[in-house]
């Protein structure tokens, strides 16, 4: 191996020292920012109300995804009647 190549690899090796310290570094302060103050990373800012909406597809039809969250009355998946049966 010559004297560059040699060169060259070290400089690699610095490079990708010094990015891994870098993220290692950015990490461990959020981490340590985290414990600090943990109400900053469940807080959000409130800036109002929204009022109760209906979502509806482009033939104004009520929206129902199967992956929708049940605050919305919407229904899941499981709870759905299969095709050609009543819901008893």
């Amino acid at each position: 191996m010559n004297e560059r190549s040699r060169s060259n690899q070290r400089m690699l090796g610095l490079g990708l020292g010094l990015t891994l310290a870098l993220l290692l570094l950015a990490l461990l302060l959020s981490v340590l920012r985290l414990r600090t103050n943990p109400a900053r990373a469940t807080a959000l800012p409130v800036y109002g109300q929204v009022a109760d909406f209906l979502l509806t597809n482009s033939m104004a039809r009520r929206f129902r995804s199967p992956t929708s969250s049940a605050g919305f009355g919407s229904r899941t998946l499981s709870s759905r009647a299969a095709p050609g049966r009543a819901r008893a």
